[in-house]
C-alpha cells in the first residue's frame, strides 16, 4: 500500500507478518542490543543508515551485512530534502539528492553490501515528497516509511518533549491500531 506521496507504508496485508525498520544517522544507539535480539529470536531486521552512519560504525554494518540483514540507504549526509513547513517544497536538487544517495550507496558497496540487493529507501528524518520519491525510483530505489497510526517514530522522543510519548504509550497506541485497522498490523511497517 502507498500513501499520497507515491512512498510503500505496508506490505503483504494478508500476512501476519511486520517488518522492523531501523534508522541511523551518527549516533547508532543499543545497536549492539538490537542486533543480539534479533539474532537470538531469529528475527529479521532492516537497517537504514546514512553515510555518516557507515563511515562511524563500519565494523558494526559490516556485522549486519554479514548476518543477512537489509542494510539499505537512509542518505549520505542525513540532509534536510524537503521543508517542514511545507512539503511541497523540496530544498535539494536533483543533481544534490543524487549524489546524496550514490555516496550513500558508495559507502555500503565499501562494506560489502551487494547494490543489486539494495532497492528500498528511506529519506532522512522519515520526511519526504512526491518529488524526493519520483527521484529515488528513477535511482532505483522505493521509498518505504512506517505505517500511519503505529506512532513507533515518537521512539526518539524525551521527557521534555511537547509530542513526547513514553514506550508504553507508543505499545498501547500500538495495541489500539491493531484492534481498530480492518487489517490489524499485518504488513505493518514499524521504525
Amino acid at each position: 500500500i502507498k500513501d499520497v506521496q507515491g512512498a510503500i507504508i505496508r506490505m503483504a496485508i494478508r500476512q501476519k507478518k511486520i517488518y522492523l525498520v531501523f534508522t541511523a544517522d551518527s549516533a547508532f544507539e543499543g545497536i549492539d542490543y538490537v542486533r543480539k535480539t534479533l539474532k537470538a529470536n531469529g528475527i529479521p531486521g532492516n537497517f537504514f543508515l546514512t553515510g555518516n552512519c557507515i563511515r562511524l560504525h563500519g565494523a558494526t554494518v559490516k556485522q549486519l551485512i554479514k548476518d543477512g540483514y537489509y542494510v539499505g540507504p537512509h542518505s549520505d549526509k542525513h540532509l534536510l530534502y524537503v521543508s517542514w513547513e511545507n512539503k511541497k517544497n523540496t530544498l535539494v536538487t536533483p543533481d544534490s539528492l543524487d549524489a546524496d544517495i550514490r555516496n550513500n550507496l558508495l559507502e555500503l558497496t565499501k562494506l560489502g553490501a551487494s547494490i543489486k540487493d539494495v532497492n528500498w529507501f528511506i529519506p532522512p528524518y522519515e520526511h519526504y515528497n512526491k518529488d524526493i520519491v519520483a527521484r529515488s525510483n528513477a535511482a532505483g530505489l522505493k521509498v518505504v516509511m512506517l505505517s500511519p497510526k503505529t506512532y513507533t517514530n515518537a521512539d526518539y522522543t524525551t521527557p521534555s518533549m511537547k509530542n513526547y510519548r513514553s514506550s508504553d504509550q507508543i505499545i498501547n497506541l500500538l495495541y489500539d491500531t491493531e484492534k481498530s485497522d480492518v487489517n490489524g498490523l499485518n504488513g505493518a511497517i514499524l521504525l
